[in-house]
């Protein structure tokens, strides 16, 4: 009598997974080349039960916005009559990087000052700040600034992280301080004297005439009516 005696393995896993470190959203392909007799398979992706092919398709992973990135898992358990092997892959996806900051907008008087507080994201930022005003910096913040000149100043702010840079900038106001000045031509006369005052005040504000005696006896214009 002749008996033939088979005599397997406990399986050998073999796992590949590249990339294992990227950026939002990320492709991961898996190459599963484990060898022995009779297996079967089963695979769990971050945790849960997705398939028990020999190879599965490419896994496509994400991290939400933040300043952390997630880790996910490709888990690989291979089984015959011998035994169960596993083999574990740990995926780190990046955020994407978006620079932001507020205020968005400010309208400030001359010699006033903004606040700029970032809220950007993405993870290992780094910082590059121009406030339009002769200044500029590379920490987080927030930074207060002083504006003593009016017109209108870009602030810019970049932002360098693991998935890349990102620019934002908002503008800043700054107004003048207003100056009252009022010229009359004549300041005597006779009654019934008609009088055409010349505003030579700041353009661009709101003006509240009061003409005591006069007709009218108010105005808001810039150059008022003859009284």
């Amino acid at each position: 009598m002749i008996r033939v005696i088979v005599i397997d393995t406990i399986p050998d896993i073999n796992l590949t997974v590249t990339p294992t470190n990227g950026c939002t959203p990320l492709v991961v392909t898996s190459n599963n080349t484990s060898t022995g007799g009779a297996l079967t398979y089963a695979w769990y992706i971050d945790g849960i039960y997705y398939s028990n092919a020999a190879q599965i398709p490419n896994q496509t992973f994400t991290c939400p916005p933040g300043n952390v990135p997630v880790t996910h898992s490709i888990h690989l358990y291979v089984t015959n009559h011998c035994g169960t092997r596993d083999s574990i892959v740990l995926i780190t996806v990046h955020p994407a990087v978006l620079a932001q900051f507020t205020p968005v907008t400010s309208t400030i008087c001359q010699g006033g000052s903004v606040t700029f507080t970032q809220n950007s994201l993405g993870d290992q930022l780094t910082y590059a700040w121009d406030f339009g005003n002769g200044n500029t910096s590379t920490t987080a913040g927030p930074h207060t600034q002083v504006y003593n000149t009016a017109g209108t100043f870009t602030v810019s702010l970049i932002v360098n992280g693991f998935c890349g840079a990102d620019t934002v900038t908002h503008t800043v106001v700054v107004n003048p301080i207003p100056i009252t000045l009022i010229t009359p031509p004549v300041v005597t006369g006779c009654e019934d004297l008609t009088v055409n005052f010349v505003n030579g005040s700041t353009v661009g504000g709101t003006y509240a005439w009061t003409f005591t005696g006069g007709a009218p006896a108010t105005s808001t214009a810039y150059t008022p009516p003859a009284v």
